[in-house]
């Protein structure tokens, strides 16, 4: 004999288990990978680090992606961009999106300086197109 307290037990036990799954149904989903880089950098003497956000298709894409740097402020860190921002994804998703890589670069003063000469563009076409 089964007592009407097992019985409403596995009711709950049920809806806890539905709603969680609808829960995780709703949390937003992205490809895009993070990596952390470390970059020697003999003429400053040290090694700065960096963020890169690979979109989902990087892996087996042939062609070249372009590349957007994001510049942390001042006293920043380069981990500033994902960590900082009110959505916490919105690197993933961009990088999802418009099918770019993202690099967010520590920077100091001295960097700031000499960092022109390192950026190169990877791609000649247009990040975005008119409409």
């Amino acid at each position: 004999m089964e007592l009407p307290f097992n019985n409403a037990m596995r009711r709950l036990s049920t809806q806890i288990v539905l709603f969680l799954v609808g829960y995780l149904l709703t949390l937003p989903s992205f490809a895009a990978k993070v990596d952390t880089l470390d970059v020697p950098s003999a003429s400053m003497g040290r090694t700065l680090r960096a963020a890169v956000v690979l979109p989902a298709r990087y892996k087996k894409a042939k062609q070249p992606f372009p590349v957007l740097y994001l510049l942390h402020g001042g006293t920043g860190s380069f981990r500033d961009w994902l960590t900082k921002t009110p959505d916490k994804t919105l690197l993933h998703q961009l990088s999802d999106q418009y099918n770019i890589i993202i690099v967010t670069p520590t920077v100091t003063q001295l960097a700031t300086i000499s960092i022109a000469h390192l950026l190169k563009p990877v791609s000649s076409r247009p990040l975005f197109r008119r409409s």
